[in-house]
Formats: structure tokens, sequence, C-alpha cells
């Protein structure tokens, strides 16, 4: 799963920003879902702390793009499976690139797929967000304890004042020196078979 790839998915993009719960009809099978969104970054000690704890009961699957206050100009990328987390370097967020030069950065960028990214774009950060699909066991997964936990990695008030300057100088960062954590014991037909269930299931929710 990429950002700059996933662009290029009017579908996915459609899922993403319409969505404000997957398929309710799903619940009958035990499978719930919902998408978390924020317009602040993530204090990256604060996140690598939860990602750590594994707090991420009844989670299934997740994925989607996320902000990190360090990196401000990198979209990383949130590939779960269970307990299995790969997070990575997702390429830059498209308010990073001049609008005149996405056609020839992103090769197959539609025009529709532009103008669903700009209508991401708010304030002065522009398409810099958390959004994020978990789908998971209905009776184990808690919506509002998981989006509780992931609120108090975000920065705070005052943090966000600093700006993106501030934050790399003053937070620190566990990330810093690799693009991600990943989980080298993840087998890469596991995970195919897997981004193949998920896109599967969001593709029967359109």
């Amino acid at each position: 799963f990429n950002f700059n790839d996933a662009a290029l998915n009017p579908g996915w993009l459609a899922e993403m920003k319409d969505s404000k719960d997957m398929v309710p009809e799903t619940e009958e099978y035990g499978i719930t879902s919902f998408i978390y969104r924020a317009r602040k970054p993530f204090n990256p000690t604060k996140l690598h702390e939860f990602m750590e704890a594994k707090k991420m009961n009844g989670v299934y699957r997740a994925k989607g793009f996320s902000w990190l206050a360090t990196r401000n100009d990198v979209c990383f990328d949130w590939n779960q499976a269970g307990e299995v987390l790969d997070f990575e370097h997702g390429g830059n967020w498209f308010v990073t690139i001049p609008e005149t030069q996405w056609a020839e950065e992103f090769e197959g960028l539609s025009a529709a797929a532009m103008e669903d990214i700009k209508k991401d774009y708010f304030g002065e950060y522009g398409d810099r967000r958390q959004e994020l699909v978990f789908i998971g066991d209905k009776d184990k997964m808690n919506k509002d304890e998981l989006t509780k936990q992931l609120n108090s990695c975000l920065i705070n008030e005052e943090e966000m004042k600093w700006g993106p300057n501030g934050w790399e100088e003053k937070i620190e960062d566990p990330f810093i020196g690799f693009d991600g954590v990943e989980d080298d014991e993840m087998e890469e037909d596991e995970e195919d078979e897997d981004e193949d269930a998920v896109d599967n299931f969001l593709n029967d929710a359109e």
C-alpha cells in the first residue's frame, strides 16, 4: 500500500472520503469497521509507544495515511494485519509538490483524481492528515477506545503552535534513522493474500 499509488485509484479515494463507517451489513458476519481521521500530526514518541504496546484489540486489518510531526513533508503508509504492522515512507504529501508537476510526477493521475486530492486540502497544511481504515471483530474492536488512544498520540494545542521547525527541534523521534516499523516475519505471499481480501471487502462496500 502506497499513498501516491492510492492517489491513482479513484475508488480508494472515494472510500476514504465518503464513508463514515464501512458497510454495516458486514456486522452480521462479526466484522465491523470505521475510519479514523484527524488534522493534527502524531507525536512520534507517543505513536511509537502506542504501536509497541500492541493495544489494538480485535483489529484484523488497517491501512491508510499518517502524518508525523517531525517528518512534516512525508506521508507514512500504515499497513497492518493483526499485530503485524508496517509503518513506512509512502512518498510526500501532495501539498509539497507544485500542482503543475503532478502530471509529470505521477503518471496516470487523472483530472478527476486531481480534483479529489485538492478536496482533501485544509488550511495551511494542505492534504496532511491522519486517515486510517480499521476493520475488526465487532465484539472486540472498540472504536471509541481506539479513537481515544490514537487521539492521545496527536500533538497538543501548545505543540501545534510550534510549527514544523519547532516540532523537529523539540520533539523526540524514535523513527529517526529508518523509514518505519517493519516486521520481517510477514511473508510476501501472506501480505498479498491479506491485501486482496481487504481490497475485495472495500470493493464490495462501494
